[in-house]
């Protein structure tokens, strides 16, 4: 960034009173531009979206880019700003070890239960929506073993034709008799 341009954005910045920061950095030491928000503006976005007025309309009037004040905004609204962190780290996990403690005393009352019914109990419980299939992953960590009701051809089939014989029998046919 040549030096008038440098000058022209910071009368720019001076007159429209914005909290807009031009960072420079040097071509040889990177690419690419970036832009560095003041937290008041970030601050000013998140309360006028918590209260659930227009922030778009409040984002340029800081000149924020409207997708990085919508990212703001969204992460604030899931949570996730609170845990997002730096590149690397521990992912966030939506089942917490209390939670796997809760089905595990579960379990220990009824050792029969299902993955569906272990759903229903967190989202009755703590209310996090998760899939079958993440609670036997989180099982399979504890050395739990779900067992798999298995159903052989059969039979259904036996049990098919069970039904048909019992409903077939059950019908009134009217008779052909002549009387």
């Amino acid at each position: 960034m040549d030096a008038s341009v440098q000058k022209a954005l910071e009368v720019k910045a001076e007159k429209d009173g914005s909290c807009q920061k031009a960072v420079d950095i040097k071509p040889e030491q990177h690419l690419n531009k970036y832009t560095k928000y003041c937290p008041e503006a970030k601050a000013e976005i998140l309360n006028i979206a918590r209260t659930g007025r227009d922030w778009k309309m409040v984002a340029r009037k800081f000149n924020v880019n409207v997708k990085t004040a919508y990212r703001w905004v969204s992460d604030d609204r899931t949570g996730i700003s609170a845990k997002r962190g730096t590149w690397g780290g521990k992912r966030f996990e939506k089942v917490t070890q209390a939670h796997m403690l809760f089905l595990r005393e579960q379990l220990s009352r009824n050792a029969d239960l299902t993955l569906n019914r272990m759903t229903e109990l967190l989202m009755s419980q703590f209310g996090i929506r998760v899939s079958p299939q993440t609670i036997k992953n989180r099982l399979d960590k504890w050395n739990y073993q779900c067992a798999m009701d298995h159903v052989d051809d059969s039979t259904i089939k036996a049990t098919h034709t069970t039904l048909q014989s019992s409903v077939l029998s059950s019908q009134i046919v009217p008779s052909c008799r002549a009387e």
